[in-house]
């Protein structure tokens, strides 16, 4: 007889609600970069001397290069800086969808932007070495989402499997006999005696 796989145990809930909690986190840190890449962006505009320590490195250096651009400068600097803050957005949009594609693109993005300021030496006042560490504790977090966005992957195939398991293990219903009628027997019918046969 084979027997039948149980369900996943109950602590897979909490497993998933942690899971779900640590890649959720991990995709708001590229809404949290673009929209205080956008600071700069504004901040840049407007002449100022500062810029966001988590903001991306490509936008702070747009934001530096607008402060003695022309009119064609800074429109030509907010396009660029608009494209990059609208990639972002998209990353976390497609991260908190669970996206694998996502996470790692944006990884990979903002490694590079990570790598741009330490080349470049942005000088942020005062600020620079908290920008870099800011930049490895984001970066860290969206791995983590990105890791955990995995791990919710392969507990669905189990979830699957499981399923399929416990469909397969599950023995067909036996088939319903109709029942047997018994015989009916036929009753004797008396002969009349005026047609009995003489002796």
């Amino acid at each position: 007889m084979s027997s039948i796989p149980p369900s996943p145990p109950s602590i897979q809930t909490g497993q998933i609600a942690a899971y779900h909690a640590r890649m959720r986190n991990g995709a708001n840190w590229f809404y949290w970069i673009a929209g205080l890449s956008a600071i700069n962006v504004l901040a840049g505009f407007g002449g100022a001397t500062y810029v966001s320590a988590t903001g991306l490195g490509i936008t702070a250096l747009i934001s530096f290069g607008m402060r003695e651009a022309d009119a064609g400068g800074h429109i030509v600097g907010f396009i660029i800086a608009l494209f990059f803050i609208g990639l972002y957005v998209l990353f976390g949009a497609q991260a908190t969808k669970g996206r694998n594609w996502a996470f790692i693109t944006g990884l990979v993005f903002y490694g590079l932007d990570t790598l741009l300021l330490l080349i470049f030496a942005i000088k942020l006042p005062g600020s620079f070495i908290i920008s870099i560490l800011i930049h490895g504790y984001a970066w860290y977090s969206i791995l983590n989402g990105y890791l955990a966005n995995k791990q919710l992957a392969n507990l669905d195939e189990v979830e699957l499997d499981m399923r399929a398991a416990r469909a397969m293990a599950i023995p067909p219903a036996a088939p319903v006999e109709a029942p047997v009628e018994a015989p009916v027997e036929a009753e004797a019918v008396p002969v009349p005696a005026s047609e009995e046969t003489p002796q």
